[in-house]
């Protein structure tokens, strides 16, 4: 190529010379062998002008040698002009390939720059520092219509950088700048994608750009809205990710789990009908959740004869996420098993609707539900959407899953709490009632033999009773609901712990060192340890004060419960359940444990006890 490009410049140095050489010999070269042939007879040959041979030899050398020489020139001449043609073109290709080559080694170099971007702010970042060398711009800036503003060497923003009115309708602004005296001219440039305005790029040059530079922008800006546009859906895309994750996390409710991560759902794909059909075991569908074109909420009733739309059971058959553009056009969709009619008009969710998108919510083994989302407009979904309302659905599967095992675990543990409050009846309040029962039935013999005995195993008896009198008011406050929700974590654990200490004669000191971050299940188990560490305290302590100190961290949030009573042998523990509504030390441990969270306890006899819990 260098070779090439070094023989075109020197032939461009002097255009047409070997052209012009050649006409001058053609000028010059037939008078020139005339006279040398004349020369030649008279000089050499030594001819007589007057004779015959003289004239004959003149005729044939002086006339037929000129003209062969000039017809042979007048040929050499033509082909010399059409390769002096041939090399101007080809001089005129290689200048526009070279052009051709730089521009396209520009947009190559600005594409890879912002496709290595792994965010939007670093795409922007990079695409005007691209650019603007790529142009020969002195500074520039990139904003975007949200407001996200990236510039080039400039130290302070011009003001026409955030006016993007004069852009919404132009797609390119030759200007002179108003406020950055070292450049002479401004060349702005709108930024589009699919007939949408993204935002403006802005580049400032010392002089006046060139009508290549221009060229060059116009095809920069548009490979740079393209990777401004897939930034955005990735940035949208991740934002609807963590939104749904975070719903998920902050909600165990299954109903309000399904709301709140649907209307994520349906924002990002400006759906304006969503709904969950769950599965049962024999893989049943029923609407748990749902909300129709006109924003209605619906839920599955007999009573309204709702029936689970044929979409949804289809894309449950064939475990395959299904799209249907126009439900006018397409009322059927072509199966393995034959056609089935998708437009059910008593759909209770996709009635009205006129575009649809099925998703099948499914773990390795069994179909959890189904989702489906709807439109009233044709052709409102996006295909290349789908791989993200997959990874959607599979977030929505899992948190399914986890919501129906947190119920499940909530089941077992109140079947666990209703044995063991059977067997704290049994083994404590029955036992005392049957014992003053003894008690009394003695008594009444012993009234007329020994009166003495009788007033001594009377106040012992009332003695019993009122000790199970407490225990039951005890179990009866431990058992009683507090509403997490509705009050608050914190109120509830002040309201809580006041009332203990009232209920109990016991002077409680609450301690809040800073504001809790727990998830609402963390919130319930610390609370319900809260409650089994002030219970034991009651019981078994002998107490007068109790110390409750709720401290929280960055990452963790600790409860201590400390007590100034009797304190026990932690060596002598048998791990069973030792108080009515409470729970056994190794008990609480399991369910601290069980979060992802620490447990310890330390007492010593005449030292009071001290329980930490500390959950993530």
């Amino acid at each position: 190529m260098n070779q090439l490009e070094s023989r075109f410049f020197r032939a461009s140095r002097v255009p047409g010379a070997l052209y012009r050489r050649v006409q001058t010999a053609q000028a010059v070269l037939p008078p020139l062998i005339v006279l040398v042939v004349v020369v030649y007879q008279l000089l050499v040959v030594r001819l007589d002008p007057t004779q015959t041979e003289f004239w004959a030899a003149l005729l044939f050398y002086g006339i037929a040698g000129p003209l062969v020489t000039f017809f042979v020139l007048t040929w050499i001449a033509t082909e010399v002009r059409e390769r002096e043609r041939a090399e101007s073109d080809l001089r005129d290709l290689y200048s526009e390939l070279s052009e051709s080559h730089a521009r396209l080694a520009a947009v190559q170099r600005v594409t890879r720059n912002v496709s290595e971007a792994s965010d939007l702010e670093s795409v922007l970042e990079t695409a005007i520092a691209s650019v603007a060398e790529a142009v020969g711009a002195k500074a520039g800036a990139i904003i975007l219509e949200s407001g996200v503003v990236r510039t080039f060497n400039l130290e302070e923003l011009p003001l026409e950088v955030t006016d993007l009115e004069p852009l919404r309708v132009a797609v390119g602004v030759l200007d002179r700048p108003s406020s950055i005296s070292s450049a002479k001219s401004r060349l702005s440039s709108s930024l589009r994608f699919a007939d949408r305005f993204l935002g403006a790029l802005h580049l400032y040059f010392v002089g006046m750009p060139r009508a290549e530079s221009r060229e060059l922008l116009e095809i920069l800006v548009g490979e740079i809205a393209v990777a401004v546009d897939a930034a955005s859906i990735r940035t949208r895309d991740l934002l609807t990710l963590f939104e749904v994750d975070k719903s998920i996390r902050a909600e165990i409710n299954l109903e309000r789990l399904l709301e709140n991560v649907l209307t994520r759902i349906r924002e990002r794909v400006r759906a304006e009908a969503s709904a969950v059909y769950l599965a049962d075991e024999d893989e049943r569908l029923t609407l748990a959740w749902g909300r129709d074109v006109q924003g209605r909420v619906v839920r599955s009733s007999s009573e309204h004869g709702w029936t689970t739309g044929n979409l949804a059971l289809e894309s449950a058959l064939q475990r395959l996420p299904l799209s249907v553009p126009n439900l006018e056009r397409q009322p059927m969709l072509e199966t393995a098993q034959g056609m089935v009619l998708i437009d059910q008009p008593d759909d209770p969710v996709l009635g009205g609707a006129k575009a649809a998108i099925a998703l099948p919510m499914l773990t390795e083994s069994e179909l959890v539900g189904v989702i489906v989302l709807g439109h009233s407009q044709e052709n409102a979904f996006d295909t290349r959407e789908l791989p993200l309302l997959n990874l959607l659905a599979s977030q929505v599967t899992l948190a399914v899953r986890n919501a129906r095992a947190y119920l499940y675990s909530e089941e077992i543990a109140i079947f666990d709490e209703r044995s063991r409050i059977a067997r704290e009846i049994h083994d404590g309040i029955a036992q005392s009632l049957a014992f003053t029962a003894m008690k009394l039935d003695l008594s009444a013999k012993l009234l007329e033999k020994d009166p003495k005995r009788v007033l001594a195993e009377l106040e012992l008896a009332k003695t019993t009773l009122r000790e199970q009198i407490k225990e039951v008011r005890r179990s009866i406050f431990a058992l009683r609901p507090l509403d997490l929700e509705r009050l608050g974590f914190m109120e509830t654990v002040r309201q809580y712990t006041k009332d203990f200490g009232e209920q109990n004669n016991l002077k409680t000191t609450l301690e809040l060192l800073g504001e809790p971050r727990l998830s609402p299940t963390n919130e319930a188990v610390m609370f319900r340890i809260l409650q089994e560490a002030l219970n034991n305290i009651a019981k078994h302590s002998r107490a007068k004060n109790a110390t409750v100190t709720l401290q929280s961290y960055p990452n963790r949030t600790q409860l201590t419960v400390q007590d100034d009573g009797i304190g026990f042998d932690p060596s002598a523990l048998t791990g069973r359940v030792t108080t009515a509504g409470g729970l056994g030390l190794s008990q609480m441990r399991e369910r601290v444990e069980a979060r992802g969270g620490q447990f310890e306890y330390a007492s010593r006899k005449g030292n009071g006890t001290r329980v930490t819990a500390v959950l993530p």
